[in-house]
């Protein structure tokens, strides 16, 4: 399965903003680990449970940041954090009302939650950085 690292193309210039990011991208490498282990179904509860806690915790300081520097990509920013925690809570209620497809689920919530993050930080979080950045941050 891919792993992800946080690279050149992924960082913000915004230390504390991509400091989450890696904790999150570790989060979606930790997923893919226990999927090739045969504990995917497992790890598919921890793994909601973090990153409905973590990634709200998270988007709330990104808006906040975007807010106080009045950046153009806020609106578009926050509503993209709005689609990735109502995936993430989708995805919790299918693991918990099909058990029997935990190994599955693991494999789509891996691939659907990877492809978003990593599009949504080089498409709109990037861009957000550099406006923090060019604001004075």
């Amino acid at each position: 399965m891919e792993r992800y690292e946080l690279n050149d193309t992924l960082k913000t210039g915004v230390k504390m903003i991509d400091t989450h990011h890696r904790e999150l991208i570790r989060a979606i490498n930790d997923l893919a680990d226990a999927i090739e282990k045969g504990m995917g179904g497992n790890a598919v509860k921890k793994i909601l449970s973090f990153l409905e806690f973590y990634a709200e915790w998270h988007f709330a300081h990104e808006e906040k940041c975007a807010h106080k520097h009045q950046c153009p990509m806020a609106q578009v920013n926050k509503d993209a954090h709005a689609i990735f925690l109502a995936t993430v809570k989708k995805y919790r209620v299918e693991y918990q009302e099909n058990p029997e497809k935990q190994s599955i689920i693991a494999l789509q919530i891996h691939h659907d939650l990877s492809q978003w993050l990593i599009g949504h930080i080089k498409g709109i979080d990037v861009k957000l950085g550099a406006e923090i950045i060019a604001a004075g941050t």
